[in-house]
């Protein structure tokens, strides 16, 4: 492990072809960030080709498990290239508080559950630098050519105990975006403007300082053209899990005072913070989502008329709700101005960006079941969602991770695989999933 040290990482299928736009790509950015390109080999069509292009005998192939600092090392697995889930059945493998790397042809991600006082663990394939070498005379063959993706996982060493890592999708012409710079073979077009970004779960109140600080410079950074808030209300205040638990009530008394005016207070002033810093071209939207909707449950329950403290808005809120409009957007709008470019979706709106669905929050399914990000896969084709807290990437199915406090009242003890994760949308249709460590997404933020 070197400090301030730049991984590069990505594999290689044997008897198979390189893709020398990518490569050409992958050393500009080695060149530029001083950076270090590793290669993990992986057998080819059979289990008998082993042979790497020659156009890689200059680089450093990596075919044993390699450590990069104590938190994160590269596992040799030898998991086959047309695995179609390539991460199954790894999670008991990841042993200690270490994320892990693997050798794919694909790039899939998903986080493990850590401790509860420590960072979830990543797992994640690296894509692949090769053309496609598949045995295309049965299905597994050709769901892999389908499957293939060009990328690399960049690891950024801070120091012996933290890193970054994120990682990069290229086109079939070797072109990739990372934090909104495009490599383009021996071209660099720095912070080009990004399509869209979706910030994990928001919570307001019980939103992480630092994280929220994080995704204001993500913002910042990347210049979204849209921007996607997914449980921006948290509703703690009013929540009908904490009807008839004192202790609960008495917690968020002192939060909040039980009181609705002070929840939206709290979450027009994140709102207001995130429209400051963004483009003022760029558009803001607030997904329809299951903690913004404790409002609706609260008013059709009519407990309100029981708490004299809520009473007043309450009411309002409930003439807005029988005309069928917001009672979030109005409740936000007696203490912020709502601007033209902030939007709220519904749950019946379809609004898809370059082919991702932007609109579902993740918690709903096919048919009135709960929400999973396999169903979307098999559903959707392509999406970007939240509700769940902890990134996840197969195929084009996406998830955020969250904005909130990594510990909540309801997720304390036993161990937890949420993540503080954001995810960019660039053109071309690539994505990249931001995690960020103490409010920081890459080394120098």
């Amino acid at each position: 492990m070197k400090r301030g040290k730049t991984y590069i990482i990505t594999s290689a299928q044997a008897c198979s072809k390189v893709n020398n736009d990518f490569l050409i790509s992958l050393q500009t950015y080695c060149k530029y960030k001083n950076a270090e390109l590793l290669i993990l080999p992986m057998q080819g069509k059979h289990i008998t080709e082993e042979t790497l292009h020659p156009t890689l005998d200059d680089y450093q192939i990596i075919d044993s498990d390699y450590k990069l600092n104590d938190k994160i090392w590269i596992k040799d697995y030898k998991v086959k290239p047309q695995a179609i889930r390539p991460l199954t059945g790894l999670e008991a493998l990841v042993k200690g508080d270490k994320s892990t790397i693997i050798a794919g042809t694909k790039i899939n991600l998903r986080a493990v559950p850590n401790s509860n006082t420590r960072m979830a663990k990543i797992l994640m394939t690296t894509g692949a630098i090769t053309e496609p070498n598949y045995n295309l005379n049965h299905r597994v063959g050709r769901i892999a050519k389908a499957d293939h993706e060009y990328g690399a996982i960049i690891v950024e060493i801070v120091n012996n105990k933290t890193y970054h890592c994120r990682y990069i999708q290229a086109q079939n012409n070797g072109k990739f975006f990372d934090l909104g710079s495009l490599y383009d073979g021996a071209e660099i077009a720095k912070k080009k403007k990004s399509i869209a970004l979706v910030l994990g779960d928001l919570h307001a109140g019980e939103h992480d300082p630092k994280a929220f600080q994080g995704s204001l410079d993500m913002i910042k950074e990347l210049r979204p053209e849209h921007i996607f808030l997914h449980d921006v209300f948290d509703g703690s205040s009013i929540s009908h899990h904490n009807i008839n638990d004192l202790v609960e009530k008495h917690y968020y008394h002192k939060q909040h005072g039980l009181s609705i005016e002070n929840e939206l207070k709290t979450t027009a002033d994140v709102i207001s913070k995130i429209l400051k810093v963004m483009p003022k071209s760029s558009k803001l939207y607030c997904v329809a989502s299951n903690h913004n909707e404790v409002i609706d449950k609260y008013l059709r329950s009519g407990r309100f008329v029981n708490e004299p403290h809520n009473i007043d808005i309450s009411c309002d809120l409930l003439k807005e709700t029988l005309r069928g409009g917001n009672p979030l957007k109005l409740g936000l709008s007696y203490y912020m101005k709502i601007p033209n470019n902030f939007i709220f979706l519904e749950r019946n709106d379809d609004l898809r960006i370059r082919g991702y669905y932007m609109s579902e929050h993740g918690d709903k399914g096919a048919n009135g079941s709960r929400g999973n990000p396999n169903m979307y896969s098999n559903t959707l084709e392509k999406s970007i969602t939240g509700h769940g807290h902890s990134p996840f990437k197969h195929r084009n199915t996406l998830k955020v991770g969250t904005n909130s406090k990594l510990q909540l009242r309801y997720n304390q003890g036993g161990t937890s695989n949420w993540m503080h994760t954001n995810c960019v949308l660039y053109e071309g249709g690539k994505t990249q999933l931001l995690h960020m460590v103490e409010g920081k997404y890459k080394r120098g933020n």
